[in-house]
């Protein structure tokens, strides 16, 4: 661990010090630019609340570091406790801008010294950069297996890909399921509770659910004719007892063997029931609620450090996969990519076209005005990195309230999940239809059920889309091995995911702001 400090006196000085150290760390990690000048005028809010609070000039001392690759930055100051995200002013603002670039300060007092704590995020598109190198490392080293002595081959083979995959595999294992849970009761618990959670939150979650069953649904059947499936016994009442019993599968026979087994189902089962109950009691159970909250961070987090060992993983398992059965196994990895970007983009400008008739407003316009996030998505694969330009796209361009902007990311980014729906089954269809698996009605309802509750499920991590097709595979029977195959495509496809999931979140917050009146169409239907 790294770190240093500087103590010093927080005047205009001291301020404009902090506030430039602080921006300089989210140029280093590679902060959008929008984002850096808003957290950094949020920053000095901040320190100017701390300032205005204590009539003396406040002594106060600024730690950066960084714990096990991830930088920090905390500021320290002496006194009565005192959090300036709670006040008045810096609580609405402040708060907001921090928390909605990835930047969640955290505060807390002890032995009189207030303290507040920031972690900011890696830079998402160097971690994709690693993650393609890993790819092509891996695709190399597997054609190249074949030309190696067999000793070599095969000591590489037991000894660097065989212990790198299993550990990566086991440590995944054994979080997956509680990070699942654990991310799921938390998103519900962040709802607030129900008679809080005002009918503007209510319809916009509403909405996003809804799209995400009826793009799961679209997919399925417009990809059932391009795949040439092993269909089985399609009828009978065997088969509606299959689907009967798929469903009450789901509801768990105790508390303890979803979390021994990893049934996932299960688990997401246990937590909308329980996250439910808590927005029920929410004004009752406070203190379980911020312990909840705090586990699913420390989960996640955990979950982060495992995924770092995903370049690893992807590359020892391909340079096996490759090693094994020859670069063939890749010759028909266009199919899928090919699938989910079409689709994605077929439900991107069926939104666009829906949009432009309720709004009146041209397609070309609308286009126009969603280029350049979506161009931010579809380099970075990283729906944080386009939060700046999507706030000001929204309010400027689009008309759209920013209050409505900023309810409508968060609660887009956990329920706006039919990009990763699309992914799934055009992953799901290749490898089923790679494997002869026998399919028949229940399956492609099995398939609709369990897609659509594991994309809602996912946890927002790096590797967290391997998370979720980890499940499926084993959910359906498919071969463990194919997790890196699948979560290569996957990573691939993530760019273009995110791009349309991007575009479709400007499209769907106008159509939002206009069922409650709040939408300048003038503004939204304006060229400039």
């Amino acid at each position: 661990m790294k770190q240093t400090s500087k103590t010093l006196i927080l005047d205009k000085k001291g301020v404009d010090f902090i506030s430039d150290e602080f921006q300089t760390i989210m140029k280093e990690y590679g902060v959008q630019k929008t984002n850096i000048v808003k957290a950094r005028l949020a920053m000095e809010s901040v320190l100017l609340d701390i300032s205005d609070h204590y009539d003396e000039k406040k002594e106060i001392t600024v730690i950066m570091g960084s714990k096990f690759g991830s930088r920090f930055f905390t500021v320290r100051y002496e006194g009565s406790p005192y959090n300036p995200m709670e006040d008045a002013v810096s609580d609405g603002w402040t708060g907001q801008i921090l928390s909605s670039v990835a930047i969640v300060p955290a505060w807390s007092h002890k032995n009189g010294y207030n303290e507040i704590y920031v972690r900011v995020p890696r830079n998402a598109k160097k971690s994709e950069i690693v993650m393609l190198a890993s790819v092509a490392a891996g695709v190399l080293l597997g054609v190249l297996e074949n030309y190696l002595p067999a000793d070599i081959s095969s000591f590489f083979t037991e000894f660097v890909c065989a212990p790198i995959t299993k550990v990566f595999m086991n440590m995944l294992t054994t979080f997956a399921g509680l990070v699942v849970f654990m991310s799921l009761l938390a998103g519900i618990i962040g709802i607030g509770n129900l008679s809080d959670f005002s009918r503007v939150g209510k319809y916009m979650a509403r909405r996003f659910l809804v799209a995400d069953y009826i793009a799961c649904g679209i997919t399925i059947l417009a990809l059932i004719p391009f795949h040439r499936f092993t269909f089985g016994v399609s009828a009978g009442s065997s088969q509606w007892k299959a689907i009967l019993d798929m469903l009450l599968d789901i509801i768990p026979s105790d508390p303890i063997s979803p979390f021994v087994n990893g049934n996932v189902l299960n688990l997401v089962f246990m937590a909308v029931i329980i996250g439910i109950t808590m927005l029920v009691l929410s004004r009752e159970v406070p203190v379980i609620q911020g312990f909840l909250n705090q586990a699913n961070q420390v989960i996640i987090h955990v979950v982060g450090l495992v995924c770092r060992l995903l370049p690893l993983y992807i590359f020892a398992s391909l340079a096996s996969l490759i090693g094994k059965n020859g670069i063939g196994i890749l010759k028909s990895v266009w199919k899928p990519f090919l699938f989910c970007v079409i689709m994605l983009h077929f439900m991107l400008f069926a939104k666009i076209i829906i949009t432009a008739i309720k709004l009146k407003a041209r397609p070309a316009v609308l286009i126009r005005k969603i280029l350049p996030t979506y161009l931010i998505g579809l380099t970075t694969a990283s729906s944080m990195a386009a939060f700046g330009s999507l706030m000001d796209i929204n309010e400027k361009k689009l008309g759209i309230p920013a209050e409505l902007s900023r309810m409508g990311f968060p609660i887009g980014s956990v329920l706006n999940t039919y990009a990763a729906c699309i992914g799934f089954v055009a992953v799901i269809f290749y490898l089923a239809e790679l494997h002869g698996v026998s399919v028949n009605i229940g399956w492609f309802i099995s398939i609709f059920i369990c897609v659509t509750i594991i994309s809602c499920a996912m946890p927002p991590v790096p590797g967290g889309m391997l998370i979720g097709i980890g499940i499926i595979l084993n959910e359906f029977g498919l071969p463990a091995s194919d997790l890196a195959l699948a979560g290569t495509i996957l990573m691939f496809c993530d760019f273009f995911m995110t791009s349309v999931r991007i575009g479709v979140l400007h499209l769907e917050l106008a159509l939002q702001a206009d069922h409650w009146g709040k939408l300048d169409k003038d503004k939204l239907r304006s060229a400039v």
